[in-house]
């Protein structure tokens, strides 16, 4: 089944040109050359609040493959996003007929291709995707997401909740304090307060097995109430058999249930003109700036204005690069 087959998506763009230019599109594997700022095992244990201890060792991003596979309609000219796809075993080699579907929400398909990842591996790579195909592509920051299925991926999701914008969780629940009167799942570290409010505001897709027993029902109801009356503001249950689970229509259905929200928050943000190309590139140096990269952010800064002289973004990498040079 396919579903098995396929492992941990997550990865990215993987062309060596600037981030202006567009990157490759299609089916492709790659190893990235250069981590995240954000995966530094330091941060990402406060992050996920666990010991040094509690995460295990750190890893080499050169031992790690990507599988990834980019709308081939894409030019740079629109922003897409990313789903993210994590499952315990298999590696992402027979997914290709979610392309279509994909494509059409404007959404690249990532994967890593290792199994049975420890939480804070699977987070940094995470964090390790995102970050290149930022670098990369035209990337819409409201619309990365977290679909797969393992009692870790709720606890990543809270610890991501400043990356993505939903998950989708399948079968395998966990949750940060024990519920009252419900058994069978994990009870797990919270993220920092200031991620776990935030993920409270982001989608959250709960797809349980479609078990008749009564004893299943009351957990399905009783979990995501329990969730809502958290203070959890977008909280979907679903039921699902293993012969729909990653089918086509399946997964449409809750792709459209996760766009749904970031949809009306695009709706509900003011008006104004797409960024430019220069603007993308001005705030990726202000991401390297603030995660201590000057070097990336001084050609990043120059390459805006070299290439861009008249737009006003070029006044701000001006000042920007005075202000690195002093320092």
């Amino acid at each position: 089944m396919r579903f098995w087959r396929v492992y941990l998506l997550l990865a990215v763009s993987l062309a060596a040109g600037p981030a202006t230019e567009p990157g490759r599109t299609g089916d492709f594997s790659v190893v990235f050359d250069r981590r995240s700022p954000l995966s530094d095992f330091q941060k990402l244990q406060g992050r996920l609040n666990r010991t040094a201890g509690e995460l295990g060792a750190d890893y080499k991003l050169s031992d790690e493959p990507f599988q990834v596979d980019v709308p081939e309609d894409y030019d740079g000219s629109a922003a897409l996003g990313i789903v993210v796809y994590m499952v315990p075993d298999g590696t992402p080699d027979d997914y290709g007929y979610l392309m279509p579907i994909l494509e059409r929400h404007h959404l690249i398909f990532i994967g890593q291709r290792n199994g049975h990842l420890p939480l804070g591996v699977a987070t940094g790579l995470f964090l390790d995707a995102v970050y290149n195909l930022e670098q990369r592509y035209n990337i819409d920051a409201s619309r990365i997401y977290l679909i797969g299925a393992t009692d870790d991926l709720e606890p990543m999701s809270w610890s991501l909740s400043d990356i993505i914008a939903g998950d989708v969780a399948i079968w395998g629940m966990s949750y940060y304090r024990k519920i009252e009167d419900l058994r069978g799942f994990p009870v797990v570290a919270p993220p920092p307060d200031d991620l776990l409010e935030k993920s409270k505001t982001r989608v959250h897709v709960l797809a349980f097995d479609t078990d008749p027993s009564p004893g299943s029902e009351y957990f399905r109801t009783h979990f995501a109430q329990t969730m809502s009356d958290d203070g959890f503001e977008h909280v979907v249950s679903n039921q699902v058999s293993h012969d729909q689970i990653m089918e086509g229509p399946w997964v449409e259905e809750r792709l459209k249930e996760l766009e749904s929200v970031a949809a009306e928050k695009a709706a509900a943000a003011p008006s104004g003109p797409p960024p430019s190309e220069a603007q993308h590139l001005l705030k990726l140096a202000q991401m390297d700036i603030a995660n201590q990269q000057p070097d990336m952010a001084r050609d990043k800064l120059n390459q805006i204005i070299q290439q861009y002289p008249d737009d006003p973004a070029a006044q701000t990498a001006k000042d920007l690069l005075a202000q690195l040079q002093s320092q």
